[in-house]
């Protein structure tokens, strides 16, 4: 809610690329559990989803408005900070399979 309406009312210069990178990864693995829960979340996952819609569009302001000002090197920065979060939530998402059938394997409970 608070990024489309800073979108819609606010400029690039308040945007906070920790906070959105944060959000992105929070809206993306709860739209992600939302729709994989039984019964699916549909509603859940639709809020996140346009969260993530959201802060990717204020990541682009963002970068927009870095470039303009002529700071790439934090452009840059952010690129592989987000490269690497990137990278670890795929290796998550792919190997969380084979971490829970590990997890069930081992008898713990």
């Amino acid at each position: 809610g608070a990024a489309i309406k800073d979108a819609l009312t606010a400029g690039p210069e308040i945007i906070s690329p920790n906070m959105t990178g944060v959000m992105l990864v929070y809206s993306s693995l709860f739209a992600r559990w939302a729709w994989i829960v039984q019964p699916r979340n549909t509603l859940l996952c639709a809020c996140h989803v346009s969260n993530v819609i959201a802060q990717c569009n204020q990541s682009r302001r963002l970068i927009e408005f870095k470039l303009a000002n002529g700071e790439e090197a934090d452009v840059k920065n952010y690129a592989m900070t987000g490269a690497a979060i990137a990278t670890a939530g795929v290796v998550c998402v792919f190997g969380s399979t084979m971490m829970q059938a590990a997890v069930v394997g081992a008898n713990l409970g």
